[in-house]
């Protein structure tokens, strides 16, 4: 992560402790300096979401965005092909998950009731509407959580996303392909 005029830029590098303290204190500071103004700290809030970047080009189509991606994949497979493998150790036994304690509908209802009131397309069930049904839906999803955990089976469509492709940074050029990248929505 790199920091611009004061402000952090998101990055997938490693952060050092001092660097990811300096992070999250900048973005302590900025959320409490917005405090007052309700839509400048959605906006802040969005920011550090990554919220509202811009969209590809529409001259990119879904086939072109996934070549893509398959292309970069494939190169990265043929330039590593002659790696040695890499060096795995076990896990320590104290890091073994060999049990798991279930969860109970009021630990649901709970985590359903602080979910933010914001809905996106990829949501089935609003937010607002999940909340007012929470009482009746906690059973169910406690019961799906529990025998997943039990069986070791994680319904397929609960792996699925919506990819939505957006410019990497303000500024790049929308009909290069390269500076787009996949921007992820967990249904």
């Amino acid at each position: 992560m790199t920091a611009t005029a004061g402000k952090p830029s998101a990055s997938r590098d490693v952060l050092s402790a001092p660097t990811l303290r300096q992070v999250v204190a900048f973005w302590c500071n900025t959320i409490e300096a917005d405090r007052e103004s309700p839509r400048k700290l959605w906006q802040t809030v969005d920011h550090l979401l990554g919220r509202g970047k811009l969209p590809a080009s529409s001259t990119i189509g879904v086939d072109d965005f996934s070549q893509f991606f398959r292309d970069k994949v494939n190169l990265v497979r043929e330039k590593t092909a002659g790696a040695p493998e890499p060096l795995l150790s076990s896990a320590r036994y104290e890091a073994s998950l060999s049990e798991f304690s279930a969860v109970l509908v009021s630990d649901v209802v709970a985590a359903i009731l602080r979910l933010p009131d914001k809905s996106s397309i990829a949501n089935a069930l609003p937010v607002s509407l999940m909340k007012q049904i929470s009482g009746e839906l906690g059973p169910f999803l406690a019961e799906l959580f529990n025998r997943s955990m039990r069986s070791g089976h994680f319904p397929t469509t609960f792996k699925e996303v919506f990819v939505s492709p957006v410019i990497k940074k303000p500024g790049l050029d929308s009909a290069d392909i390269g500076h787009i990248e996949p921007f992820l929505i967990c249904p």
